[in-house]
């Protein structure tokens, strides 16, 4: 047996215990147990499960299925049963992923019911090996459409049969009608699928003349693959494997957007690897102990094999598994100038930017036309203001522009502009939309940073209930408080800034509901585009933040790559601005922002609001930067030559040199988290000063744990 993880056996024999009777009904069920169909519901996230699927041929809800169904049912019940959740009530988001994971583990065994036999000799067949098998299977891939539905393979052969039933003749059609399939925007190494490109234009076609295609707007392109209906004539006779699976760019067409960003981007994350990460493994492992604890509920269950399965299980090759890595850190100075243009561009152009808009949308609307048809027939200029025509404004979006005369109707002359020509264009102001677009990547600019909250946390954000009555302090759901899936609410103060960005965006609402093109309950950092009014999500979120970042030409690493600043990364620039106060004078920005605000409240609020971990990663990154300075005034952060000398001994016993800057960046950075762990202290010290907290930074070393 191998060596189990501390508190693993404790936890199996808990699982193992006498425990019978009917399961109870979680509250995430709004159906009862024994009905055919399922309907889930999830705080807000509603799902179902049909049961009415064959294995083996055989229908599970048939008399002939009940005892797989029976097994299969209580997999699910069983995720969020207090016996395995240590009593602890879940949260609906949490009972969600265990029971998502759980639903897949049984479409695992239906797929593979060929080789497991469970259809014809029940669930006393499952062995150990059958459970290996499954766990390699999620090893292999970062998904679980790969590594539970062999999607990839799947949708190969599926499309190899629409192409086989597809004539000569609807095949020409399809093409003539939509000759933007035989333009491939994937680079061929950068494909999923890895077939030529005939085969691959044919596979296109036969999607499109199957009707297996969706308008894909939203998505960058003109239409995207419905991968839901197509799964749901590959996996017909699953639980959940008829729903959305991903999309292979290669298989979209005509890309609408040409230019997603100007540069490739500096990675977000430190993690490598193609393969699941061992926390997705470990969640799927937690999903099959559970199982241990159906022996009274599933007769004939194989407790022995599961038993031998939990205890000697370990992945295959775990030199392959993704490091799940951390959320690099932004350069401190790309953050400051961020803050400073974000600061700027809104003050001096948001107002006229948002007019000129709601104008163009108005008298577009007026005409019975889209915006971009209208401003093809009609000169913008005459509908937006003065400050927006001084700006360099020509055009209803450049992206709209260049995506036409790139087209395959475009006149060869005009195929020829190259991504710099759009982007030149862009930063020239020629494009209203990317200008609005840049007006809301300024405003993300500073709100990210300045409040330190999750992605997740802004998105949610209502234009009317975001601020209080004083409109001093903004309103968040925490989503890692409470209890029993109750949220907390968390308040903020702000600067008065926000508070302006707020009334900038309500401007734009009210516009928008003059003109009829929006409702009430709108969110607060939902971004304008060129064809949708507004759209709120993620990809919409971080492409507002994309675009801010080329238009004022962020920095770029020696590969040629962009920092492109997500919100994760901002979290960790509010903890070090804190750090960053004590050490620097020169920070006006920041202490415009700090200046009403007291430093130990602060760093409560810091503490409160990011996990130790991510505290630890700040504290490292700042102390790399601190023994990476030469100059002797480091504000009011006290390093002792002792204590620098002690690292110094530490980096050149483990790294060869005693320099720092010759050490890499991130390696640093990690290897001091490391020592942190070790006896590394980093902390700050309050006093009063009149009236106000003042602190500073301490580094030094706990004698008791020497690193």
């Amino acid at each position: 047996m191998h060596s189990l993880p501390p508190g693993l056996l404790e936890e199996l024999e808990e699982l193992c215990a006498p425990f019978s009777g009917r399961l109870p009904t979680p509250p995430w069920l709004r159906s009862k147990p024994d009905s055919p169909v399922w309907h889930l519901d999830f705080d807000g996230r509603k799902s179902s499960i049909d049961w009415r699927v064959r294995i083996g041929g055989t229908l599970l809800t048939s008399p002939a299925g009940a005892s797989l169904l029976n097994f299969f049912r209580s997999h699910l019940l069983i995720q969020t049963h207090p016996l395995v959740s240590k009593g602890v009530e879940l949260c609906a988001a949490y009972s969600f992923q265990k029971v998502s994971r759980a639903v897949k583990q049984v479409d695992y065994l239906i797929l593979n019911d060929d080789s497991i036999g469970l259809s014809k000799h029940g669930v006393g067949v499952l062995t150990e090996h059958d459970l290996r098998r499954l766990m390699y299977s999620i090893e292999l891939s970062e998904t679980d459409d790969v590594g539970v539905y062999d999607w990839a393979d799947k949708l190969s052969k599926f499309m190899d049969s629409l192409v086989k039933e597809m004539d000569t003749k609807t095949y020409k059609r399809t093409l003539s009608t939509y000759p933007a399939i035989r333009v491939i925007d994937v680079q061929a190494e950068d494909r999923v699928l890895q077939v030529s490109e005939k085969k691959l234009i044919r596979w296109r076609a036969a999607l499109m003349a199957g009707g297996f295609y969706l308008d894909g707007a939203s998505k960058g392109y003109n239409f995207v693959p419905d991968t839901a209906a197509i799964a749901g004539e590959v996996y017909k006779e699953t639980l959940w494997g008829r729903s959305h699976k991903q999309v292979y760019e290669e298989l979209c067409i005509g890309l609408t957007e040409p230019y997603g960003r100007e540069k490739k981007a500096v990675p977000v994350r430190t993690a490598e690897g193609e393969r699941a990460s061992r926390p997705r493994i470990e969640a799927h492992m937690r999903g099959l102990r559970a199982l241990l604890a159906l022996d009274r509920i599933v007769p004939n269950l194989p407790v022995t094999s599961i038993l031998a399965f939990c205890n000697n299980y370990s992945p295959v090759d775990p030199a392959k598994l993704k490091t799940e890595g951390r959320f690099r850190t932004l350069p401190f100075w790309q953050v400051m100038d961020g803050l400073k243009q974000g600061i700027d561009f809104v003050f001096l152009h948001g107002t006229h930017l948002i007019d000129s808009y709601l104008s163009v949308l108005a008298a577009a609307k007026r005409a019975r036309l889209s915006p971009l048809a209208f401003c093809n027939r009609y000169d913008i200029r005459h509908y937006i203001s003065a400050e927006t025509a001084e700006m360099g404004v020509e055009q209803w979006s450049v992206v709209d522009r260049f995506r036409i005369l790139r087209g395959i109707g475009g006149r060869e002359k005009e195929r020829n502009c190259t991504p710099a020509m759009m982007f030149d264009a862009i930063r020239g102001n020629k494009g209203l939309v990317e200008l609005v677009r840049v007006l809301f990547g300024a405003m993300l600019h500073v709100v990210g940073p300045l409040t330190a909250r999750r992605q997740a946390e802004l998105l949610e954000l209502r234009l009317h209930d975001c601020l209080d009555s004083t409109r001093t302090w903004i309103v968040f759901k925490n989503r890692k408080s409470g209890t029993v899936g109750v949220r907390e609410t968390e308040m903020r103060p702000v600067p008065p800034v926000v508070s302006q960005f707020v009334e900038l965006i309500e401007r734009l609402h009210d516009g928008l509901k003059k003109i009829g093109s929006l409702a009430d309950g709108a969110r607060l950092f939902s971004i304008p585009g060129a064809r949708v009014s507004l759209s709120t999500g993620t990809v919409q979120f971080n492409s507002a933040l994309d675009i801010f970042c080329d238009y004022f030409s962020t920095p770029i690493d020696g590969d040629g790559r962009r920092f492109y600043a997500r919100q994760h990364q901002f979290r960790r620039f509010f903890a070090l601005a804190f750090f960053y106060a004590a050490r620097c004078k020169d920070l006006d920005v920041l202490r415009w922002f700090l200046g009403h605000t007291d430093m130990e409240h602060l760093y409560h609020y810091l503490t409160s609001c990011m996990s130790g971990e991510e505290l630890a990663e700040v504290e490292s990154w700042f102390v790399a930067d601190v023994l990476r300075d030469d100059s002797k005034d480091l504000g009011r952060v006290d390093i002792t030559e002792q204590v620098r000398a002690r690292l110094c001994e530490l980096i050149e016993r483990d790294f060869g040199t005693s320099n720092f800057r010759l050490v890499e960046e991130d390696a640093l950075s990690d290897y001091l988290k490391l020592q942190l762990k070790k006896g590394l202290v980093v902390e700050p010290r309050f006093i009063r000063v009149n009236g106000f907290t003042e602190h500073s930074i301490v580094i030094h070393i706990k004698e008791a744990r020497r690193v």
